[in-house]
């Protein structure tokens, strides 16, 4: 049963043979007004509930810094007066606001209303993207700084849950585009270091903070994808000192989602020339490249010897200051061995053309410049012959040699063996020919 109320200091009583001013009765206030989570544990919804003599009700939301209060709700006369809706519908974030409820009688006239207890919608403020690094299995350690916690404006409101606080990176696969999938590896406020499990790249990353109120995702994006590195060209064989240029090209896609027109990452990679003698050996620093416009890089190195090569891209980050950032896996191309053989400079006589009897000098001249013995080859019409060994002193040589066999035109060769130099083979060498005529 309602209760009349005096409105003015006076109530009136209306009947039909009365005539002046009809003044409504208002009905009583509601009480008991009670605000609270519906399920603590996982705060989304948020539950009022209140008594009343069976009337409707209005239920209103009142912001310490805003004008006037704003209604949420309207609950019709039979329903019960128990409200749930999502937090974040309901309340405008950041604020100190209070609930307030009123009774609405048949005629439409409105109690004054019950409010509850002052509560904050305070939410969290967006971490910071510090950096990220892919780790031997295909995860991705990220690494965030926590921006500081609001100050409690209302300590110990029906709302606050200090246990509901996390922070974590964001991932969508493969992108946040319509369609995308998104998981949320959430972990105690304060964390500031996650791992996000393998999964397919390329894939972006944000950090996300979340309270009782809602989540803010970090103003930075993260892209983690995967390096490619193909060779585009490799020598089999290099003569020493010479440079040996291998050549690739070298890419990570950045478009999500991955699409046939999607233009990869190609400038600006840096790409290691790595060596090793033999397979089983641990990897050598050679040299270090930059990728250009194409994604074309060339390492290259004086040749030392065979060897087996192979073109690095460590775990490649790339944190420009206004855009979005980049991470890539490690890449590296399958083992290419080149072999060595001996650079022979000089290689013949002093003289082509000689007198029986004369003297005239063999010279040679052959890197790597060690002291070793080489062979001097005649060819007799069908074969190769030995036709003498000569001695190398720090790879250069000078003899005397008698010409003999008037009228002939002998062709002749040096072979260098197979060398030994630093650890690393020199395959046998052969130079080119060059002839000796006696008259």
């Amino acid at each position: 049963m309602r209760k009349s109320m005096a409105i003015g200091g006076a109530a009136l009583l209306l009947t039909a043979g009365l005539s002046g001013p009809a003044w409504a009765v208002a009905p009583e206030a509601p009480t008991d007004l009670q605000v609270g989570w519906v399920d603590p544990a996982a705060p989304t919804k948020v539950r009022l509930t209140w008594k009343d003599n069976g009337e409707a009700n209005r239920v209103r939301v009142e912001y310490q810094d805003w004008p006037t209060p704003e209604l949420l709700v309207q609950v019709p006369a039979d329903q019960p007066n128990d409200v749930a809706r999502t937090a974040v519908a309901y309340f405008r974030l950041n604020k100190v606001a209070r609930i307030q409820v009123t009774a609405v009688d048949a005629d439409g006239v409105e109690s004054s209303p019950v409010f509850s207890a002052w509560f904050d919608t305070t939410g969290p403020a967006a971490p910071t993207l510090k950096g990220a690094t892919p780790l031997p299995d295909g995860a991705l350690q990220v690494n965030w700084a926590n921006a500081p916690v609001p100050e409690e404006t209302t300590p110990g409101d029906p709302l606050d849950l200090p246990t509901s606080k996390a922070v974590g990176p964001v991932v969508w696969s493969p992108s946040e585009s319509a369609g995308g999938t998104m998981e949320w590896f959430a972990a105690p406020a304060g964390t500031t270091s996650a791992v996000v499990p393998p999964r397919p790249r390329p894939f972006p990353v944000r950090i996300a903070a979340q309270n009782e109120w809602g989540k803010q995702e970090s103003k930075r994006r993260l892209v983690f994808s995967t390096m490619t590195i193909r060779y585009t060209f490799v020598p089999t064989m290099d003569e020493y000192s010479w440079s040996e240029p291998i050549q690739a090209t070298a890419s990570t896609p950045i478009c999500l989602p991955v699409t046939p027109s999607c233009k990869p990452r190609t400038v600006g990679i840096p790409v290691t020339l790595e060596g090793r003698a033999k397979a089983k050996q641990p990897w050598g620093y050679i040299s270090r490249a930059t990728s250009g416009t194409a994604g074309q890089v060339q390492g290259g190195t004086r040749a030392r010897g065979g060897q087996e090569y192979r073109l690095n891209v460590p775990s490649w980050k790339n944190f420009p200051e206004q855009s979005e950032w980049i991470v890539a896996t490690p890449a590296s191309t399958s083992a290419r061995l080149v072999k060595t053989r001996a650079y022979i400079a000089t290689a013949g006589f002093s003289r082509p053309t000689a007198q029986v009897g004369q003297t005239v000098n063999l010279v040679v001249d052959s890197r790597p410049w060690v002291t070793t013995k080489v062979t001097l080859q005649a060819w007799n019409g069908t074969s190769w012959r030995t036709a003498r060994t000569v001695q190398l002193t720090n790879g250069k040589a000078t003899v005397a040699i008698r010409a003999a066999g008037r009228g002939t035109k002998t062709r002749y060769r040096i072979a260098v063996p197979r060398l030994v130099v630093g650890g690393l083979p020199i395959e046998p060498t052969i130079s080119r020919e060059f002839t000796l005529t006696v008259r």
